[in-house]
């Protein structure tokens, strides 16, 4: 309505005042409330109180799913934050094309949002055992079905994969992965906060290591982890590879099987490569 949001997530129904003059519309570039519709993926960052009460800071529109992954590979992002509802429906209105800025050095930070391009990919991989075979193998899975927006001067990074977007070289596997383990939960969500203090080094256009730790959304629920990274400032872009690896049990997820034919092992291994644009 004209003074508040309300989206339906894992934990129920929850509503946050828009307060005008304040909180901002985008999708990813600011929009109107008019291209709000029931059933659409948002993204509520914002301030919760003592009382459950939020304070909406910005509001991230985001197409239906299959839709966002397409056109993340023209160059068009979404992402997520706080709370946020699974994709139903279609965007209302036409979608925005972005104008990345090309002129931009290294070290302009302030009030810039990268925006993560389809030059963009995650892979996961897991060492395999298939019956009658004396010796495992890795199964890998991939996917350029990235989008979110990467800020370096405080504001929280959002990094969305498309789980139904993975691709392997086995049909029945990338079909347990779709129908069987992520069937209502197409989305994972990857949030940091805040990046920290930058070396001075980043904004010369070295290339950088570190680690950050951030928050990871799947399947309604949040877990902390952890990713060491090699980033670099080019200026029309940042490059950023990612890894880190976890347990099953880490995600509180059963590991896939298929009875006595295949077992799997407990450690997933996950490689980050994004390439993100700065926006004009």
């Amino acid at each position: 309505d004209s003074e508040s949001i309300t989206v339906s997530t894992k934990l129920g129904l929850r509503t946050a005042a828009m307060i005008i003059g304040e909180t901002v519309l985008q999708m990813p570039a600011p929009v109107s409330k008019g291209q709000l519709s029931p059933g659409q993926l948002v993204t509520l960052i914002g301030k919760e109180d003592t009382s459950g009460s939020i304070a909406a800071q910005s509001v991230l529109i985001t197409p239906e799913l299959g839709r966002l992954m397409s056109a993340g590979r023209s160059g068009r992002r979404g992402g997520r934050g706080g709370a946020s509802t699974a994709a139903g429906g279609t965007a209302a209105g036409p979608e925005p094309t972005l104008a990345f800025d090309t002129e931009r050095q290294p070290g302009i930070y302030d009030g810039i949002t990268f925006a993560v391009t389809g030059h963009s990919q995650a892979t996961f991989r897991v060492r395999e055992q298939l019956a009658l075979i004396p010796l495992p193998h890795h199964a890998e899975m991939t996917t350029e079905g990235l989008v979110g927006e990467i800020h370096l001067d405080g504001r929280p990074s959002i990094i969305t994969i498309d789980l139904h977007s993975l691709r392997s070289n086995q049909n029945f596997r990338d079909q347990y992965v779709r129908r069987t383990m992520f069937p209502d939960d197409p989305a994972a969500t990857f949030t940091l906060d805040d990046v920290g203090s930058l070396p001075s080094s980043f904004g010369e256009g070295g290339e950088i290591m570190a680690q950050i730790a951030g928050t990871l959304e799947i399947r309604g629920v949040d877990f902390p982890i952890s990713f060491n990274v090699m980033a670099q400032d080019h200026g029309d872009m940042i490059t950023i590879r990612g890894r880190t690896k976890f347990a099953w049990d880490d995600l509180d997820i059963s590991p896939p099987t298929a009875g006595l034919v295949l077992t799997l092992g407990d450690e997933v291994e996950v490689k980050i490569e994004l390439t993100a644009k700065p926006l004009r």
